[in-house]
């Protein structure tokens, strides 16, 4: 279960490195027409529901997103090493 649990907890951080470098690059814009055409089924509020997450997209902070993103997929990495969730696990225990 814990390798489960340090799986999903590594996603999170992944995708917020990728979409930060996505968005840093502009490939963010070459979305919009996909999912137009992915969100046709839902009616005449697609469009719509597509320039809100552009917009959202535009507003992130890149350089923040990939910062913190980064930073939490290497303490992932660390609890899913073996050696690495004991001495994490050993530097809350040994604060005293």
């Amino acid at each position: 279960m814990s390798l489960v649990y340090t799986t999903l907890l590594s996603l999170v951080p992944l995708l917020a490195v990728s979409c930060s470098r996505l968005k840093a690059f502009g490939v963010h814009c070459r979305f919009k027409p996909p999912l137009n055409d992915f969100v046709e089924a839902i009616g005449p509020k697609g469009p719509e529901l597509v320039a809100n997450i552009i917009e959202c997209v535009d507003n992130v902070n890149t350089g923040l997103l990939g910062s913190v993103g980064l930073l939490l997929f290497i303490c992932t990495g660390g609890l899913a090493h073996p050696q690495g969730r004991g001495r994490l696990a050993c530097s809350w225990a040994c604060v005293s």
